[in-house]
Order: C-alpha cells, then sequence, then structure tokens
C-alpha cells in the first residue's frame, strides 16, 4: 500500500480541494509583457506551448518557416517546435477524464520521502543513498523480494536510461539496460513497477515528449519475453512541463504522479487521483479541454461527491498511520547514516548554530511559499486589473523563494561539512 512518509513536514502541504496548484502556470513569468522584452515567433509559439495553446502555436511556426523558405539560415529550431505544438494539440484532444482528490507540494530532492510503497510492493529511494550500484537517475525502485532494481545507468553514449540490476546471495549484479523500444528517448528515469512485475511506469524526454519528462507505460511480455512499445500517458499526466514519477496503488485504489508544472524550483506537486478502469476521454470545449489538460481546479473534476469523499477517507488513514509511525520529528540528514531530529544532537557548536538558522529559514521560506501559492490561484481568476496589482507581490515573492532555496542549500552544505568534520 502507497505510504506518505515525514508528515512532519506538512507546512509544505498545499491542500486542492478546491483548486489546483498547477493553475500557477497561469501565473508563471507574469509580467513579461510589460517588461519591454521583444519576442522572436518562435519564442511567442514556445509561449503557446506553454499556455496549451497548440494549435496557435502551430500556426505561427508555420509563418515562420514560410518566411525561411529558400534562405541558407541555420536550423532555427522551428522543426522541432512544429513537432511539440502537432504533438500537445493531438494529447489535449485526447486527454483523459480524471478525478483528482488532493494534492501536495513538497521538494523535489525529498519526492521519495513523500511517496512510499509497502515493502512487499517495492520500495522507491534516491538513486544517490543507494550505495550498490552507481547510477546516473535521481530514484532507484527495489521491487519487494529485493532482488531487482531498476534505475537510470548510461548508455554507450552517455546517456542515462532505465537498466535492471539483479542481486544474487548477498551482492548485486552489474545492471544491464531494459530493451525498452523507445529509440526517441533522450533520457529515461523515475521508474515504477507495479506489484504484477509487468507493468512498468516511468519518466523519460526526447522525441516522443511533449515538454521535459513525461509519463510512458509499457508491459512486459512473458511470452515474447520483451517489453510493448512504451505509450505516453498523455494529458493530464503529460505535459510542455516535467511529469515524473507515476505510481498506481491498487490496494487503496489510488493513484499518484509527480509534476513540476507552475512550481517553484526545485519543487514538485503530488497529485492524488483515481485511476480509470478504462480510459475515458474528456467531452467537453476547446477551453474545457485546456482546464482539464493542466488540471487547473481539482474540484472541477469531484463529479461524484461520495466517491471522492470514501477516497480522501482512504488518504486520511494513510497519512495518520504514517504520523503515527514517524511522529512528529523534523529530519535533518547529515548522511546516509545519520539523520537528527532537533538541533541540539549536533556535536559541532558551529553546525548547531547553523542547523537552528536553517530551520528559521525553512520555517519562513515554506510560509511564503503557502503565500505565493495563494496569489497564484488568486492571480489565475483575477480580472485583468486585479493581475497587474498582483504581479509586484508575485514576482516579489518568486525572486524571494529563489533567494531562500539557494540560501538553503548552502547552509545545509556547511552544517554537514562542519558536523562531520568533528567525528
Amino acid at each position: 500500500m502507497m505510504r506518505l512518509r515525514d508528515m512532519a513536514l506538512l507546512t509544505m502541504l498545499t491542500i486542492g480541494l478546491a483548486t489546483s496548484p498547477l493553475a500557477a502556470q497561469n501565473a508563471g513569468g507574469v509580467g513579461k509583457e510589460n517588461s519591454g522584452e521583444v519576442k522572436s515567433p518562435l519564442q511567442a509559439a514556445a509561449d503557446l506551448i506553454k499556455a496549451y495553446r497548440f494549435d496557435e502555436a502551430a500556426a505561427t511556426i508555420g509563418h515562420v518557416q514560410a518566411e525561411d523558405e529558400g534562405s541558407d539560415g541555420a536550423d532555427n529550431g522551428a522543426a522541432a517546435l512544429l513537432r511539440r505544438a502537432r504533438l500537445g494539440a493531438e494529447m489535449l484532444r485526447g486527454t483523459e477524464r480524471v478525478t483528482f482528490v488532493d494534492s501536495l507540494v513538497v521538494p523535489l530532492a525529498a519526492l521519495t520521502d513523500y511517496v512510499r510503497t509497502e515493502v512487499g510492493e517495492g520500495r522507491l529511494m534516491p538513486a544517490e543513498r543507494w550505495g550498490e550500484v552507481r547510477g546516473e537517475g535521481t530514484t532507484v525502485y527495489i521491487n519487494g523480494l529485493n532482488d531487482k532494481a531498476i534505475l537510470a545507468i548510461p548508455d554507450s553514449a552517455g546517456t542515462p536510461r532505465l537498466a535492471a540490476a539483479n542481486r544474487i546471495g548477498r551482492s548485486w549484479e552489474a545492471p544491464e539496460h531494459l530493451p525498452l523500444p523507445a529509440p526517441g528517448d533522450t533520457q529515461q528515469d523515475y521508474a515504477f513497477l507495479m506489484a504484477d512485475g509487468a507493468t512498468l511506469y516511468y519518466a523519460a524526454k526526447g522525441e516522443g515528449s511533449l515538454g521535459g519528462y513525461d509519463i510512458y507505460v509499457t508491459r512486459y511480455d512473458t511470452e515474447r519475453k520483451a517489453f510493448l512499445k512504451p505509450e505516453n500517458m498523455g494529458m493530464p499526466f503529460s505535459s510542455p512541463a516535467n511529469d515524473l514519477l507515476f505510481i498506481i496503488d491498487e490496494a487503496s485504489g489510488i493513484g499518484c504522479f509527480a509534476t513540476d508544472r507552475g512550481q517553484a524550483p526545485d519543487s514538485v506537486c503530488i497529485y492524488y487521483f483515481l485511476p480509470n478502469p478504462g480510459r475515458e476521454v474528456f467531452e467537453g470545449s476547446e477551453a474545457e479541454q485546456r482546464n482539464a489538460a493542466r488540471i487547473t481546479s481539482i474540484a472541477a473534476t469531484q463529479t461524484d461527491s461520495a466517491t471522492v469523499a470514501e477516497a480522501l477517507r482512504r488518504l486520511a488513514d494513510l497519512r495518520q498511520r504514517q504520523t503515527r509511525e514517524t511522529g512528529d520529528a523534523v529530519r535533518i540528514v547529515i548522511n546516509d547514516q545519520t539523520v537528527y531530529t532537533d538541533p541540539g544532537q549536533f556535536s559541532n557548536e558551529q553546525a548547531r548554530r547553523i542547523a537552528t538558522r536553517w530551520l528559521a529559514l525553512r520555517e519562513e521560506t515554506e510560509r511564503q511559499q503557502r503565500e505565493l501559492e495563494r496569489l497564484r490561484l488568486r492571480y489565475t481568476a483575477a480580472a485583468d486589473a486585479e493581475k497587474r496589482a498582483l504581479r509586484h507581490d508575485i514576482l516579489r515573492l518568486e525572486r524571494s523563494a529563489e533567494e531562500a532555496a539557494e540560501s538553503l542549500r548552502t547552509m545545509e552544505k556547511n552544517f554537514r561539512k562542519a558536523e562531520l568534520g568533528t567525528r
């Protein structure tokens, strides 16, 4: 059963019962139209793709290509952008109708701490914390029997691609790349294998992806002893941003996936949804399809209140169980073997002072993130006059969040270095 860890950090929680954190996409980059910046047609097309206006983007790119016919200039990237625009238009028309029940904004580096599975179904962890095999990816999946791991390692060209390592006795064999028939992928990561041992979800970016990482699914055919051609999960799961870890927990009947669309740097939003028994395409106007694809409103997806209430109850049970198991302690990671729950545990005085300031800054940063999210949501539904008034505060908080994130990373390095230097 899927579990969520470190619920003590729920000050980072953004409940999405009424409106999704991804509505912040509409606020991303606000103010640029008044900055005096003159955008090229291709830059304008790229912005249209980010806004899910794919047909308009394709038309803009078509005009650029027509103007460039017969010129001896180098490739300006229009072809690749046009491919993305056409792919986005196709994906938008096929947007799946999905019921979302909740959302949670967390640090990207702590993603696997918030999305946990029972040992019997396998487990996820940061690749850097798994010392058995050196990989180039972000996460590693280890099955319930603890005899198979899936992670990303470089191929002959140095590109991270998914590979499996088998455990024989007490040692792990060298991983071998999975025979995934996906030549267009330039990078693969964030693998999760279902309990059936055959259904594999992962993230990849390349010729078949809309933006950064997209979510893919494939299955292992035991008769052919090969994976089927991976399929892009499409919208609303894939987007012009980075869409990462994807899990369906059969025991609880709840799925989740992580995405950085509309989020601050180094943060992701985990969305919890009800998996469909079969794919149902969202029917509606283009504007309604666009809102469904972007997940601009969680409430708009909740057409059956009783089903949603039951799903929220199951999700709350998971969180309460994890809270009882982990307690309310703050986790201050020193290294793979050492985790403190209070600055008083530091043996080095300098490290203790830095950690105390780090905790205070983190608390303030979380408060600012909540305020930023509130303003972004207001901006989404605001009239033009109110949007102009909100721009200043949004941009100020975005700059402050970036500066705070950099300060937190520096302080973490410093208190770890000072503490480990005393040993």
